[in-house]
């Protein structure tokens, strides 16, 4: 069983490793996995569902989610000498995925009657047989590519010199069909989308890193290449279109190793993340005015061991992005593609203290703590919605904005604080257990930055306000417990407790209220030979 009503899950995986050391320069690693899932999978409730009926309601029996993954990939080393060594990475994987659900997009929707939709809105059970509809997104990925790269260690006077360079190839297709159905159950229908999409992707990269003494400097650069195609082949609408982008994305790192304790780094680079093909063609044909998502990332820091057994790492990080994007219901509302700039900056710790180091001990008792605050999550321009296909603004973009996008309001999901702070005991003998703690402190769900849904500027009655999607995601708490024993060399046994204390919180609003999961127990057993 899930961690909600009608939320069972069966999950079958499997994995394989190979390493064949062909000679002494050259070695091969095989790997392939295989990934079944079949799930009832949904979306989230409304505020009346959460408060009447509880955060495990979940009345949506019809929905099915199944999935399969059959993925390889190959890598060939060829160490041409000491100082020289070559790789050349091969991967492919396909996906499946078919998911019939009754909610299509959030709780608001009306395709099983406004009655329906206000029962919900209202906190009252539904009978989801009696509504007579049903989407099917099906959805077939296939992924493939070639990776090769060099690196090289050598010297120009009194500089040492590392060399990475490296080049891939990236070729992917989708298909995908959506199909309505005309009743509760049904796993055929009328079909509203059917989509081919490519990409192809190349990119090259190259950095070297200059050492004297105790200083490092590494400059490189990377340029991505992306070409995407669109096939409409619904009936009576079919067509084809086209997109391309050429990025180039520097990096600099700078790194001084103050002493043996102690040493101060320095980094920035160009952030990419390149649209999808469905944002940057429209189901027409004709491109989108759309570039990828670019940032400025920024980090400071030291790395210390003051002390044998304790390690310390404390990193300023600056994430200023000059391009968002944002889409679906991210935020509360059903949005269309929309960028904006946004900036993000704070601060990361992580420390661990080993006794067993400390003190000489067999035994080791040790705490580890990872922290990060961010206290800048700023959305530094209104996010403006693209134009549909037919070069209208959606009218949930008032003023082509989305909707309380704003100058200086805090980004959602971005909480200030994260907190993971673990205790534990280890032993030479092969066991380790340990406490964990994770702090979330509260967040946004909205951009309108509402503390709660009853403060929407259309009313506390109104469908938004009701519908889950806005308002504060409170902090929580959650404590887990793991431990391991390696029986010998190969096999370990493993038990692990999550949510130990079975709280119950809310994790996300994006389309209603999903609860985090409740307590969780594991055991098993890992293998390798």
């Amino acid at each position: 069983n899930g961690a909600r009503d009608n939320t069972f899950a069966k999950i079958d995986d499997a994995n394989l490793k190979s390493i064949i050391d062909i000679n002494a320069r050259h070695s091969l690693t095989w790997r392939g996995d295989f990934y079944q899932e079949n799930s009832q999978s949904t979306f989230g409730l409304t505020e009346a569902e959460y408060r009447n009926f509880g955060a495990r309601y979940n009345p949506f029996k019809n929905d099915e989610f199944a999935t399969s993954r059959w993925a390889t990939s190959a890598t060939h080393d060829y160490q041409m000498n000491e100082k020289v060594k070559f790789s050349t990475h091969f991967y492919w994987s396909e996906f499946n995925r078919d998911w019939w659900r009754q909610m299509n997009q959030q709780p608001t929707d009306t395709q099983c009657g406004t009655a329906f939709r206000e029962a919900r809105l209202n906190g009252q059970a539904i009978d989801v047989d009696s509504c007579n509809f049903t989407r099917g997104r099906l959805r077939n990925y296939e992924t493939w590519g070639v990776a090769p790269t060099v690196h090289a260690e050598y010297t120009l006077g009194s500089i040492n010199n590392t060399l990475d360079a490296g080049f891939r190839a990236h070729f992917e297709s989708q298909y995908r069909q959506t199909q309505d159905g005309n009743s509760a159950v049904a796993r055929t229908g009328k079909v509203v989308e059917n989509n081919r999409r490519y990409a192809q992707a190349y990119s090259g990269f190259i950095q070297n890193r200059f050492s004297l003494g105790d200083w490092s400097m590494t400059p490189g650069v990377r340029v991505e290449s992306v070409d995407y195609q669109r096939l409409n082949l619904l009936p009576g609408q079919q067509a084809k279109g086209q997109s391309a982008l050429i990025q180039p994305l520097p990096s600099f790192a700078l790194n001084y190793d103050a002493s043996k304790q102690a040493s101060l780094f320095f980094g920035v680079h160009r952030g990419f993340a390149p649209p999808r093909v469905e944002d940057s063609v429209y189901n027409t044909g004709n491109p989108v005015e759309i570039g990828p998502e670019l940032s400025w990332n920024y980090e400071v820091g030291i790395r210390g061991k003051p002390l044998t057994g304790l390690k310390t790492d404390l990193t300023y990080f600056r994430n200023d992005y000059q391009t968002l994007t944002v889409l679906g219901t991210v935020g509360g509302n059903d949005t269309p593609v929309a960028q904006g700039q946004a900036l993000f900056q704070g601060i990361e710790l992580m420390a661990r203290a080993d006794a067993a180091e400390l003190f000489s001990w067999t035994h080791n008792p040790y705490i580890q703590l990872a922290y990060t605050w961010l206290p800048t999550a700023e959305t530094t321009s209104a996010f403006h919605c693209l134009p549909l296909a037919n070069g209208s603004i959606s009218a949930n973009c008032p003023n082509g904005l989305v909707y309380g996008s704003k100058a200086g309001n805090r980004s959602p999901y971005a909480p200030e604080n994260l907190l993971t702070a673990s205790v534990g005991y280890s032993h030479p003998s092969g066991f380790d257990a340990h406490f964990e703690t994770v702090l979330v402190t509260d967040q946004y769900s909205d951009f309108l930055n509402l503390d709660t849904a009853a403060e929407h500027p259309k009313g506390a009655n109104s469908v938004e306000a009701r519908s889950g999607q806005y308002g504060k995601i409170p902090a929580y708490v959650v404590v887990n417990l793991a431990g391991t024993y390696q029986v010998y060399k190969g096999l370990d046994m493993y038990v692990s407790v999550k949510n130990l204390f079975d709280n119950t919180y809310i994790v996300d609003r994006v389309r209603g209220i999903l609860p985090g999961s409740p307590r969780l127990v594991q055991a098993g057993f890992k293998y390798e030979f």
